[in-house]
């Protein structure tokens, strides 16, 4: 009998690559999402049903009678996030994706239909502080919890998307109290060549090839502020690993290689033969200044395949 898979945000980035690996590790999948899938989903011509529906109403529809009785896996990915622009400016967000997470979980420990759940946070949880780039460390799962500002005693991790993300943490400790199986894993910047133009990565692919062989290139904030590149590929299957691992607490999925954003926009120069010169754009949401993650817990049971040479060389010749 074949292996029955729910992935809520199956439209979104993450979503569909988790649903096309889960149907080659033969699974049935059902998606749902706000959005339309942007290829045809048939049912009968493929292992996947996709439902035009909120996550939060699906949930608290008791994802009606005709869909399996017992999932394996519930892949939970739905969030509003919207690139940076939408972090620092849609405020409701944050009520939003605190009521995802909330029927998710309250419907997983209340039905038990779910045999293991695999909860996607983020890198966002980790404490500002930590990120400012004076004291540039590799971020590990513990520092989420004792990244407490001296003065005031808080957690600030980033922005609402950061806070969204620590409470769906914390829900997720509490599911696993009430006999839930979780899985947690923190994705730092994933990448991929169907990424929406509201990321850097597809953002600056794209804006590299409109570039004159001599030009000048603009990032937001500050060209020399880092980010830990990680393929999609490798999010997917490293997610995928340590859900068959059954391990319980967070665990990164990173590869622990600094690249800044001036670095990152030369190297795609270099693959076209370009000369650019790279300036910041101060004005515009920038978010934390140096966020790179200890890959140590991954690596014990997945190492990424595809380099960040390889990756921006796929998105160059798919542009």
């Amino acid at each position: 009998m074949r292996k029955q898979a729910l992935i809520t945000g199956g439209a979104g980035f993450i979503g569909r690559h988790m649903a096309l690996e889960l149907e080659e590790r033969g699974y049935d999948v059902l998606t749902v999402d706000v959005e339309p899938m942007a290829v045809d989903i048939k049912p009968g011509k493929t292992s996947r049903v996709h439902i035009v529906q909120d996550a939060n109403k699906f949930f608290m529809n008791e994802v009606s009678r005709h869909h399996p009785s017992q999932f394996d896996l519930i892949v939970h990915c739905a969030f509003h996030v919207g690139g940076r622009a939408a972090i620092d400016g849609v405020n409701m967000n944050l009520t939003k994706n605190l009521q995802l997470d909330a029927a998710m979980f309250d419907w997983a420990t209340r039905t038990q239909r779910g045999n293991q759940v695999l909860y996607w946070s983020s890198s966002a949880v980790y404490p500002v502080a930590l990120q400012t780039g004076f004291d540039p460390d590799r971020l590990q799962e513990l520092d989420q919890w004792i990244g407490f500002d001296d003065a005031t005693r808080q957690i600030a991790p980033d922005a609402g998307y950061g806070w969204a993300k620590y409470v769906g943490e914390l829900q997720a400790q509490k599911a696993q109290l009430n006999g839930l199986i979780v899985s947690v894993v923190r994705p730092f910047s994933g990448y991929g060549e169907d990424q929406s133009m509201d990321y850097p990565f597809p953002a600056f692919v794209e804006r590299i090839q409109k570039c004159a062989l001599q030009d000048q290139f603009v990032v937001w904030g500050n060209p020399a502020s880092t980010r830990d590149w990680i393929h999609v590929d490798d999010v997917v299957n490293g997610a995928l690993a340590v859900v068959e691992s059954l391990y319980n607490h967070p665990v990164n999925l990173c590869t622990g290689q600094a690249t800044t954003m001036s670095d990152l926009a030369l190297m795609m120069a270099n693959m076209l033969d370009k000369e650019i010169e790279v300036v910041g754009d101060y004005t515009k949401p920038t978010g934390v200044m140096h966020r790179v993650g200890d890959p140590s817990v991954m690596q014990r049971y997945y190492q990424p395949v595809v380099s960040l040479e390889e990756g921006i060389g796929r998105a160059l010749r798919r542009f």
